[in-house]
C-alpha cells in the first residue's frame, strides 16, 4: 500500500453544537422551561431562533449562520457578538506513538472519512429526488435505488432517522491532520496545549514502511481505538462496529474498537498506553491523557468570516476582534456574494475592502490563504458562539450603540441590561449554548456573575 504525501482534507465537516437564546416568555410558549430570572431552557437550534425571529426570546447563540431557521424573518436578525473560539475535538494518539505510525494510521483514517462521503453522496441525491418526486411509480423507484444504495455502503448508516455517514456519530465528517506546532485551545479561559508534547520518535512499531512510502501491517500487532459515548450508545456500537470492519477488511490490518465507559476512562486509558488511539473532546484530553499526542481535529469548512492563522495552524483564530467579527457576520452576504465559506480559487474570493464590513484585517488573512499554489483548504479546528437579536429590539440597539461607540471591549452595567435580557440555553454542559456565552456576558455585563 502506497503512503502518499497529501494535502489537508477540505470538506464541510464539524463538530454540532448547541443554539443559544433570551428573551421575554409568556405561560404560553411551548418547549420553553422557565430556571432563573434571566434564563431559559429552550428547545432546537431551529426552536431558538424562530423564538428571536418572533420576539419570544431576545436573543440567542449558534456557531454558524443560523438566522436560516427564521425563514422569511431572517432578514430581521443580526449578529450583535462573538464569543472565544471554541476547538473541536478529535483523535488522538498514546503518548510516544512513533511518526511511522501517526502518518500511516492519519492517512488510513482520513481516507476512510472521504469513502464516507463518498458513499453518502449518492444516497443523498436519491433522497432529495424523492422527495420531489410526484407518482407512486416514480416514488417506489426511488425508494428501491436508495435501499440499494444503502446495502452498498458499508461506512454509512441511520441516525436520528436519517442517513449519514458513520463518522457523524460525533456531528463531523471532516478532519485535518495538524502539526507539531498546533496549539489547541481547551476550554473558556483560553489556557493551551500543544498538540504534540514532544517530537514523535522515528519509525514504526505497527507497519513495515518502505523508503517510496509504501508499508505493510507488522504481524501480530493489534491497533486499540476507543471511541467515547457522547452520542446514543447504541449508535455509537454500531459506527464503532461499522468502522473496524471496513478498516480491517480495506487495509489488511487487526484493528479493536471499544467504547469507553465514560470520558474519564478513554482518557486514561490512552494516558496508559492501554489503546493506542481515542476520540475525545479537547478539555478531556488537555486535562486527562497526559502526554498523548492530538494527530487529527475535527472540523468544517474555513469561512471568510472567520479564518485560521495559516494553513498549518489550522487550531487557532485569525481575528480576534470582536468588531471585526461581527461586521463580517452581519454583510457577508454583501461582499462575499453570499458565499460564506472561502474558496481556493481567489477570483471567488472578496476583491475588495469594505468599510465596517470587510476589514483590511481580515482580507489579508483570507488572501494569505489562497495562493496559486493552493489546491484545497483544510478544514477549520474551531468554530464560535455568535449571538443574535431581532433588529430595533431594546437589547439589540444597546449592544449594538455599545459595540459601535467603545468597540470590542465594550462594557454596560448589569443592572441597567438584565431587564431586557433572559437568556436560552440547551444544555448547560453546551459550550456553544452556556459555558463560553456566560464568559462573553462576564466580559462585556459589569456585575454579571452566572446564568446559575
Amino acid at each position: 500500500m502506497k503512503l502518499k504525501k497529501y494535502s489537508i482534507l477540505f470538506t464541510l465537516g464539524t463538530i454540532a453544537t448547541s443554539i443559544v437564546g433570551t428573551g421575554l416568555v409568556s405561560a404560553a410558549c411551548s418547549n420553553v422551561t422557565n430556571t432563573k430570572d434571566i434564563t431559559i431552557k429552550t428547545g432546537s437550534y431551529d426552536d431558538q431562533i424562530k423564538k428571536v425571529a418572533s420576539s419570544t426570546i431576545t436573543l440567542a447563540g449558534a456557531w454558524r449562520d443560523a438566522r436560516f431557521f427564521a425563514g422569511d424573518e431572517a432578514e430581521n436578525l443580526v449578529v450583535v457578538g462573538a464569543t472565544d473560539p471554541i476547538s473541536n475535538d478529535g483523535i488522538q494518539a498514546k503518548p510516544g506513538m512513533k511518526q511511522g505510525d501517526i502518518d500511516v494510521l492519519s492517512k488510513i483514517f482520513l481516507d476512510t472519512i472521504a469513502e464516507a462521503n463518498k458513499q453518502l453522496k449518492p444516497i443523498s441525491k436519491l433522497q432529495k429526488q424523492l422527495k420531489k418526486a410526484k407518482t407512486e411509480e416514480e416514488k417506489a423507484n426511488l425508494t428501491q435505488q436508495i435501499e440499494e444504495a444503502k446495502k452498498k455502503a458499508s461506512l454509512v448508516m441511520e441516525l436520528k432517522n436519517k442517513t449519514k455517514q458513520l463518522f457523524n456519530i460525533y456531528s463531523h465528517d471532516g478532519y485535518t491532520k495538524l502539526g507539531p506546532n498546533s496549539n489547541i485551545r481547551y476550554n473558556q479561559n483560553g489556557d493551551t496545549k500543544k498538540a504534540y508534547s514532544k517530537t514523535p520518535e522515528a519509525g514504526s512499531d505497527f507497519f513495515n514502511i518502505k523508503e517510496d512510502g509504501t508499508w505493510t501491517p507488522k504481524e501480530n500487532k493489534e491497533i486499540k481505538i476507543m471511541f467515547i459515548p457522547s452520542n446514543d450508545p447504541k449508535n455509537v456500537t454500531t459506527a464503532s462496529s461499522k468502522l473496524q470492519k471496513y478498516i480491517n477488511e480495506k487495509y489488511n490490518i487487526n484493528t479493536k474498537i471499544t467504547v469507553a465507559v465514560d470520558y474519564k476512562s478513554a482518557s486514561q486509558q490512552l494516558k496508559n498506553n492501554q489503546i493506542d488511539l481515542a476520540f475525545l473532546p479537547v478539555n478531556s484530553w488537555a486535562d486527562l491523557s497526559g502526554d498523548s499526542f492530538f494527530i487529527l481535529q475535527a472540523g468544517r469548512s474555513v469561512q471568510i468570516v472567520d479564518p485560521y492563522k495559516s494553513l498549518t495552524n489550522t487550531s487557532e483564530a485569525a481575528i480576534n476582534d470582536e468588531t471585526i467579527l461581527v461586521n463580517a457576520m452581519n454583510n457577508y452576504k454583501k461582499f462575499g456574494s453570499k458565499k460564506l465559506y472561502i474558496s481556493a480559487d481567489s477570483s471567488q474570493n472578496p476583491q475588495s475592502t469594505i468599510e465596517n464590513q470587510y476589514a483590511a484585517e481580515l482580507k489579508n488573512v483570507v488572501d494569505s490563504l489562497v495562493t496559486d499554489k493552493t489546491n484545497s483548504l483544510p478544514n477549520v479546528g474551531f468554530y464560535r458562539s455568535y449571538i443574535y437579536a431581532k433588529k430595533g429590539t431594546e437589547i439589540e440597539k444597546i449592544i449594538t450603540k455599545a459595540l459601535k461607540e467603545q468597540g470590542s471591549e465594550w462594557k454596560l452595567n448589569w443592572e441597567d441590561v438584565k431587564e431586557h435580557i433572559q437568556y436560552g440555553y440547551t444544555d448547560t454542559t453546551s459550550s456553544a449554548s452556556y459555558t463560553y456565552p456566560e464568559k462573553w456576558f462576564k466580559k462585556h455585563f459589569i456585575g454579571f456573575k452566572s446564568f446559575k
